[in-house]
């Protein structure tokens, strides 16, 4: 039997769990040759009757973009039993299972060969949020106060079914004035959109010395009049800074402290806003340079051999001070005829020195003085004066009346004006500061 007429072809419904796309049915016309039993003959109406009613599944969308575990399912109805179908990722079953996210399509061929198709799109459907998982930390600024993190420093294995797509952080920079305790916030984005918001503390420290420069390794100076040196201000000799700030400069010995001749340690401290601390160190070697002042006895002249004399003075900024003869003859010695030079030196604890002298001359007793022998003149009023020469000290002749002396420091000297009568001349020899003879 040849069966002529219109016949609805298969319509495909293909589903997943909260999407459906229904395509309209299709009417087609066809000419097909159908051997059918003789004893049954089934009308249009019959034959559509017959080829409705089929269940429709739904299956799942996949839970993440990367997973596979979506499906898709097709719903025939109309055409003619049995059905066959094709899937375009080469399934041939009326659904599909354990598929990513996508688009599949689906061809429907009934019984008589007549098809249809259908498309559904698998989508993601994920409401899960990530796991934020954080840890506190401590950071240090560095010579220049200032410190960064990224993200990383503050995840500590967060997580997210789906995966993460980006984490990041309201705070990522920490300068001098975040120095302590900073709340950051953390926020995690999985590749479905979905976040999570939570915080941790950065604690900011400031180990930072502070930076002296220009710290002399030692500084030489003079004693003042008084033996002492008074300290200046050294902190003026170095450059000192901090990137946070200095909260304090100390000198140790303070300004203004008179320190003793010698060595002296000097240090310099420079604390910070945050506490660190540096110094600076240096030995002051304080010298004196004054040289002590000695006085000595004039000089002196004597006649006897033993002379005493008292040892000079002497004075000196500072208080140690040794007094020594170093040339003569110590005092109360017996001195020779002539003149002896008595030299001493006065040395102060820092070994300055100052010296002074002295002559002791002693002048020889002279011998017992000869005017020579008595003369008598017969009216002359003129003769020679003829003493002994001496041989220590020097005679000097002087008249007892009006006569004159030729040369008087001359032992034969002439005499003139000669009076009748007694004329007197006196020889003396003498010698220095020795008694006259």
């Amino acid at each position: 039997m040849v069966l002529m007429g219109k016949i609805l072809s298969p319509s495909v419904q293909t589903s997943i769990s909260g999407q459906l796309e229904l395509p309209m049915l299709k009417e087609v016309s066809y000419i097909k040759q159908m051997e059918l039993p003789r004893e049954q003959v089934y009308s249009k109406r019959s034959i559509l009757d017959l080829l409705r009613g089929l269940p429709v599944r739904q299956l799942a969308n996949t839970t993440c973009y990367n997973a596979s575990d979506g499906g898709a399912s097709a719903s025939t109805t109309g055409g003619t039993l049995n059905y066959t179908y094709q899937w375009s990722n080469a399934s041939t079953s009326n659904q599909i299972a354990n598929v990513p996210s996508g688009t599949y399509s689906v061809t429907v061929t009934d019984g008589n060969g007549c098809t249809d198709s259908s498309s559904v799109f698998v989508d993601v459907f994920d409401n899960i949020y990530p796991v934020a998982i954080v840890q506190n930390i401590t950071v240090f600024l560095n010579q220049s106060g200032f410190t960064s993190i990224d993200v990383l420093d503050i995840d500590n294995g967060s997580y997210d079914n789906c995966g993460i797509d980006t984490m990041y952080i309201n705070l990522d920079s920490f300068k001098c004035s975040d120095v302590g305790e900073n709340l950051v916030s953390f926020t995690v984005v999985d590749s479905n959109s979905n976040s999570v918001t939570t915080s941790a503390f950065v604690n900011v420290l400031d180990t930072t010395l502070p930076l002296i420069d220009n710290c002399p390794s030692e500084i030489f100076d003079e004693a003042s009049s008084n033996c002492g040196f008074t300290l200046p201000d050294y902190t003026l000799l170095v450059n000192i800074s901090d990137s946070c700030g200095i909260q304090s400069i100390v000198q140790s010995p303070t300004t203004g402290t008179v320190v003793d001749t010698g060595a002296t340690a000097v240090v310099i401290v420079a604390t910070d806003v945050n506490g660190n601390m540096d110094s600076c160190n240096f030995m002051l070697y304080v010298h004196d340079t004054e040289l002590p002042v000695i006085s000595c006895r004039s000089d002196t002249t004597i006649c006897t051999s033993n002379f005493t004399f008292l040892t000079p003075t002497a004075t000196d900024n500072c208080i140690e001070l040794s007094v020594e003869q170093i040339a003569g003859l110590p005092s109360g010695s017996s001195f020779p005829v002539g003149t002896t030079t008595n030299t001493f030196t006065a040395t102060d604890s820092a070994g300055n020195q100052s010296t002074c002298s002295f002559t002791v001359t002693r002048d020889d007793s002279p011998l017992q003085a000869n005017a020579g022998l008595d003369t008598a003149l017969c009216e002359l009023s003129t003769t020679d004066l003829n003493a002994e020469e001496p041989t220590i000290g020097a005679g000097t002749w002087s008249s007892l009346g009006s006569a004159t002396i030729a040369n008087q420091n001359q032992y034969n000297s002439m005499v003139n004006n000669l009076i009748l009568g007694l004329n007197e001349f006196v020889w003396t020899v003498a010698n220095g500061v020795c008694p006259t003879s």
